[in-house]
């Protein structure tokens, strides 16, 4: 199956923790966005936008599903928005 998906076009990545997917989720929400996310702001949207702490796989889909655009929030005070759309987070997470 990964051969298939490489022999498409796909770019096969070696993810083997939950640090190494959210890291990777980050790096390709920046390069979609046009945006680097500082720190603290990357924390915030994570936790805000696509994975509270104390969601459930439920909550995540439902929240994407249902809130396909956000705003960012800058350190600044200031709004980046629409940020990066949900549906692109979804494909990310699997979440289809």
């Amino acid at each position: 199956m990964i051969r298939l998906l490489c022999e498409q076009g796909y770019e096969y990545l070696p993810i083997h923790s939950e640090a190494e997917l959210i890291a990777n989720l980050r790096q390709k929400l920046e390069e979609l966005s046009g945006y680097a996310f500082t720190d603290s702001e990357w924390e915030r949207f994570f936790s805000e936008c696509i994975a509270g702490a104390n969601d459930g796989i439920e909550d995540k889909a439902l929240r994407i599903l249902e809130d396909f655009v956000q705003v960012l929030r800058r350190d600044t005070g200031e709004s980046k928005g629409p940020a990066v759309p949900n549906a692109l987070v979804a494909g990310g997470l699997g979440l289809h």
